[in-house]
């Protein structure tokens, strides 16, 4: 079993496709859609065939793993901010991603429909989801390949040789003796460090607030030194979003620049050397996290959003029924007629290499009247 995370797909063909076209931007300052993405729905059809081609022989069928945001991800309800700035990233993007996924959705359906792959999207699920899920439930039945650059999918690979991890972003592989002796090592600084990428603070993020914060509290009248006292407090839930919402000093960038993100809470200087300090220090991982209030609680939190035991049981159970009731159909005309509309025809010539036709042939097939 292949089991592909097909949003970094997308997004990785998005970009290549602007990059290749190099498309007009309309009057305010958008690319084209339609001058680049045929190209996208191409990149991303010649990706998947070529992991068919490469992969397949000894993995297997590919399961195209589908972000499903419908709701807002289950992880939102554990923790807000999570990913909060990618959507504030696409709407300040010169890429209309909004009609490019449109075009992208059409592609999705088609191959939902016919084509012999299954395609698993739950609702509030991410494909990190279902990728832990499905590898978790098969990996004892068969060798499984997460074909995905996201370090997160490394845990799959605990105490079993049958999970293998490809990144296509790096050409490598992808095991945890690349940077960590043991899993549990991996498993500790993942957890502790956060992962920026998807906005997941680390255990020692706020925790202190800055002196611009402190002194504006002080000037507010409020003796207040940190934020489990600031949370304890008798002040009210209106005043302290009063508070918050009033504060206007900003962090800078290394250019000076404001960030957009206020300056509330101290940046503390946190790396993987500074984590096994700090564990050595305090004698084991136990004594760290019960050395300050709010570290086991930011702990277990990052441990929910970012390892496979935190995935709710009822989105687990999503994954695994919609696995088994998936369609694998193999509508051959209907396929190449959609990408003979789509100006796919390349692809369409290749398809006869990639899948075969399970129905009987007619005439028509062979251009005869």
């Amino acid at each position: 079993m292949i089991l592909i995370d097909f949003s970094s797909i997308i997004h990785r063909m998005i970009h290549s496709s602007v990059a290749q076209v190099k498309p007009k931007k309309d009057e305010n300052g958008t690319y084209i859609t339609s001058e680049f993405v045929g190209y996208t729905k191409y990149l991303i059809l010649d990706e998947l065939f070529n992991i068919n081609q490469t992969f397949g022989p000894k993995y297997g069928d590919l399961v195209i793993c589908l972000d499903v945001s419908a709701g807002g991800y289950w992880r939102k309800d554990v923790y807000p901010n999570y990913k909060s700035n990618r959507k504030k990233g696409r709407d300040e993007s010169d890429i209309n991603f909004q009609e490019v996924f449109g075009h992208v959705n059409e592609l999705i359906k088609q191959l939902e429909e016919h084509v012999p792959w299954k395609v698993i999207g739950v609702n509030r699920a991410e494909a990190d989801d279902i990728m832990l899920v499905l590898a978790r439930e098969y990996n004892p039945y068969e060798l499984i390949l997460l074909h995905t650059p996201d370090k997160d999918m490394i845990q799959a690979q605990r105490d079993n040789e049958n999970v293998h991890q490809y990144s296509a972003l790096t050409r490598k592989w992808i095991v945890p003796e690349n940077k960590h002796e043991t899993m549990d090592h991996w498993i500790l600084e993942h957890v502790c460090l956060g992962d920026a990428s998807d906005e997941v603070p680390k255990v020692v993020d706020h925790t202190e607030f800055s002196p611009a914060f402190l002194k504006y509290l002080k000037d507010q009248g409020y003796n207040i030194k940190d934020p489990m006292e600031f949370k304890s407090s008798d002040l009210s839930s209106d005043e302290k979003r009063r508070l918050l919402n009033e504060f206007d000093v900003y962090k800078l960038n290394r250019k000076k620049e404001s960030t957009g993100e206020k300056d509330v809470y101290q940046d503390i200087r946190f790396g993987p050397t500074t984590l096994v300090k700090a564990i050595e220090k305090h004698g084991s991982v136990d004594n760290w996290l019960d050395s300050h209030p709010l570290y086991r609680v930011h702990y277990e939190r990052n441990f929910k959003l970012v390892m496979e035991e935190g995935i709710p049981l009822e989105i687990s159970e999503a994954i695994l029924e919609s696995f088994k009731t998936a369609k694998t159909d193999y509508n051959d005309k209907a396929f190449e007629e959609y990408l003979n509309n789509n100006n796919l025809k390349q692809i369409a010539m290749q398809l006869p290499n990639h899948f075969k036709i399970n129905r009987d042939l007619t005439a028509d097939d062979f251009g005869w009247d």
